[in-house]
């Protein structure tokens, strides 16, 4: 990274601290499983808008909430392919998935294929109320969309600049890009491979490199698998090994902040008064103060995966994943 907030030494005993801290003080988040689903079945994201919420996942499935989570119900889906990102925002919905495959609701309750050219997976995906859409995935896929995802077009990034420094990547070298959020306000923010983070101030028209790239040797930064982005200006991005960078600023500086955890984390969500839930490989973590983590325990967290969280307009957070399951955690 560019800028951390603790040295090597310093984040180690932090570390050991903040564990040691942990397993002295009673849990502040709850865990219920409001959906238990089949061994083979899985979900990938999910997303809030309000009470109003999607899940989607493997074989096309989609699971819609009215009452911010506390039900869930299945709803037909345009596709028999997995959809691995999935966004919503007023009556507008927008998900993605299996080779470049895009699918927009303008609001009529009707899944409708969008007009694009994408052929590879599609990872992430994110939508806000202006109608602009974003959508990542593999090998630097970057688009744009102005109308709900109807239509889209490549979004404006060079690449070279942040990894030309790179022999072992080699010339053209374009990350896979895991998750993106975009607000109100047109500020974007994407993660993936490398540590890569990009950031956006007009809407996803132009991008400039934040962090990544920085391969030397065996030594290679973090893959970055989720991102979220708080009204406060707080932006979280978690990833591979138990990494969990915080942006103070809108995502134009960052520090790492030590989770106390070497699992791969996939998802996070953060509410506005601060309180955090992290979901990852057999693991889920929960912050009330943007610093110290505490484990969840209970239901399948130590056996199981979650990758999708998102919170709702109850204060809980909604985390999806292995077998289709999904689980409400009460900060």
């Amino acid at each position: 990274m560019r800028q951390t907030c603790l040295s090597k030494r310093l984040i180690k005993a932090a570390m050991l601290l903040m564990t040691l801290a942990a397993a002295g003080q009673s849990h502040a988040a709850s865990v219920a499983k409001i959906v238990g689903g089949i061994p083979h079945d899985a979900l990938f994201s999910v997303s809030f808008d309000g009470s109003k919420g999607v899940a989607v996942g493997a074989g096309g499935k989609l699971m819609v909430s009215n009452d911010a989570g506390k039900t869930w119900a299945a709803e037909a889906g345009p596709t028999g392919l997995a959809i691995t990102a999935v966004a919503i925002k007023g009556s507008r919905r927008v998900m993605a998935g299996q080779v470049g495959e895009i699918y927009y609701d303008d609001g009529s309750g009707k899944w409708q294929k969008a007009d694009n050219e994408l052929k590879e997976r599609a990872m992430g995906v994110a939508i806000n109320s202006n109608g602009v859409a974003i959508v990542v995935g593999a090998f630097g896929m970057l688009e744009r969309s102005t109308d709900g995802g109807k239509t889209w077009k490549a979004a404006n990034l060079n690449w070279d600049p942040l990894f030309a420094s790179s022999e072992l990547l080699g010339d053209g070298f374009q990350p896979q890009l895991y998750a993106v959020n975009v607000d109100d306000t047109g500020l974007a923010i994407a993660v993936g491979e490398l540590g890569t983070v990009i950031r956006s101030s007009d809407a996803g028209r132009t991008w400039f490199p934040v962090l990544g790239g920085n391969v030397h040797g065996e030594t290679r930064p973090p893959t970055l698998f989720a991102v979220s982005q708080r009204e406060d200006g707080s932006v979280f991005a978690v990833g591979q090994s138990g990494t969990i960078y915080k942006s103070a600023d809108k995502g134009l500086t960052w520090c790492s902040i030590p989770s106390g955890t070497d699992a791969n984390l996939f998802g996070v969500a953060s509410l506005p008064g601060g309180k955090t839930v992290v979901s990852g490989m057999r693991e889920m973590l929960f912050s009330s103060n943007d610093a110290e983590w505490e484990r969840l325990k209970g239901e399948d967290i130590a056996v199981a995966w979650y990758s999708g969280v998102a919170s709702t307009s109850s204060g809980n957070i909604i985390a999806v994943g292995q077998s289709g399951n999904i689980l409400r955690v009460e900060p």
